[in-house]
């Protein structure tokens, strides 16, 4: 295997010679690649590392109202990847094909990225850097968990594009939990940079949160609360909103549980806005059929709905006004505007409340009302009148969002955190959503 050759030019200059054979326009070609690094965490020390390579090329064919899908995966070698290009071609499609090692030689030039349009790159992070960054964290955390780091590849081309898309990002995830006796916390860090001294404050945070929670545990009655949701638990409540919420299908379906918000009928506070911003480097700008967004896209302004995530098959099928959204219509590369307070200004204030670090077993309680469920989980306590803080036992609620991003809405904090898509199921994922902290209120019941 020589993948480790596989890079943009390789990219690039295969695209472009594919393209010169390919007779008819109802072809696509989808790259998908990572160069990752895996290592287990525990007792704060790197474990089992793992490399991983891996290098897919997808050949869509549009066939009016289906597509035929059809991968391969990538060696690196020229006359292994064309032949089996060639053959792919031939039993798939019924097309005669013919590449040669010399061909790629005269593809694009190594300074193509002066030729080529909506190329986001940018420097991985040295190995060493890996190992001083971690070297520097609190021995006495004893944190348990994941850390990934690597660069993750997506490009796309069709057989009548004039520009190649590449889209590159190199990014550390490191998902960890620190327990205690009784007590947890558990915390996801996402950068481009691994930085040791934002790493180790958010640890030293939920070191002294662990230290909170030593305490007896408190069980709340049910009924409604002051809560802080920290970012951690904002961006849970949001991945609702990829469920039957903005996505402009649901709402042509009157799927949607934001029918409300969708007819004006209702609206959220002032204080919300929601968007795609897609220079945070979350996700590429251009979907997997090749659509380039714009690089903000407004979903909902000072509470209102400015635009649901809408699809060129939606706008076909229902005259919405397409976004150059995915075809699932998912939010991307999301991002919530931050308030007007600190964080510890927000969490001062609360009083005969809740803050919540981590939310778990989410579900849609009433999709008329816009309502969920779940539970409280790791790192939650009630502070008292006097400040004085007790954890909790968990607790399941049950809320509209609506409210909690309507009327109860009290401020969003001015600091915001970013969390990266961390799965792994065959491929590292892409995707996330900038969040700040939030002082509303939340109907306990149980």
């Amino acid at each position: 295997m020589k993948n480790n050759m596989i890079n943009k030019t390789y990219i690039e200059k295969l695209f472009t010679l594919w393209r010169e054979q390919i007779p008819s326009k109802d072809f696509s070609l989808n790259f998908i690649g990572e160069e990752s690094e895996f290592y287990r965490l525990n007792d704060s020390s790197l474990r089992q590392g793992t490399l991983v390579n891996q290098a897919e090329l997808l050949i869509i064919k549009n066939e009016g109202r289906s597509e035929k899908n059809v991968s391969i995966q990538l060696t690196g070698d020229e006359a292994i990847d064309f032949q089996n290009l060639e053959q792919v071609f031939s039993l798939h499609f019924g097309l005669d094909l013919s590449f040669s090692r010399e061909e790629l030689g005269n593809g694009p030039s190594d300074d193509s990225e002066q030729q080529t349009s909506h190329v986001t790159e940018n420097k991985n992070v040295p190995k060493s850097k890996i190992t001083s960054v971690l070297e520097e964290i609190n021995p006495d955390s004893k944190i348990v968990g994941l850390l990934t780091t690597g660069k993750i590849f997506r490009a796309h081309i069709g057989a009548d594009d004039t520009e190649f898309k590449w889209f590159e990002v190199d990014r550390a995830d490191v998902d960890y939990s620190i327990f205690s006796k009784q007590a947890s916390v558990k915390e996801i860090y996402s950068s481009e940079h691994l930085e040791s001294m934002i790493l180790n404050q958010t640890i030293e945070k939920n070191l002294k949160g662990i230290q909170l929670l030593s305490k007896e545990k408190k069980n709340l009655n049910p009924g409604k609360l002051p809560v802080y949701l920290a970012p951690s638990a904002v961006n849970e409540v949001l991945g609702m909103f990829n469920w039957h919420g903005v996505q402009g299908s649901a709402m042509a379906e009157k799927q949607s549980v934001f029918m409300d918000l969708y007819l004006r009928s209702k609206k959220l506070s002032p204080l919300f806005n929601l968007r795609e911003n897609f220079d945070l480097k979350l996700s590429p700008r251009f979907n997997t059929s090749g659509e380039i967004s714009e690089n903000i896209v407004e979903i909902i302004k000072k509470g209102q709905l400015i635009s649901p995530l809408v699809s060129s098959t939606t706008h076909k099928k229902y005259g919405l006004t397409p976004n150059a959204a995915n075809k699932n219509e998912g939010i991307r590369s999301g991002e919530v505007l931050g308030g007007t307070k600190s964080e510890d200004e927000l969490i001062s204030s609360l009083r005969e409340g809740v803050y919540l670090s981590n939310l778990h077993y989410l579900n849609w309680s009433n999709k008329k009302t816009a309502s969920i469920t779940g539970m409280t989980r790791y790192g939650c306590y009630y502070v008292s009148a006097q400040g004085e803080i007790s954890p909790i036992n968990d607790m399941r609620f049950n809320v509209s969002l609506y409210d909690i991003f309507g009327d109860d809405l009290v401020d969003l904090s001015k600091e915001r955190t970013t969390f990266c898509e961390a799965g792994t199921y065959g491929q590292r994922e892409l995707g996330g959503m900038c969040v700040p902290g939030m002082l509303t209120q939340m109907t306990f019941t149980l």
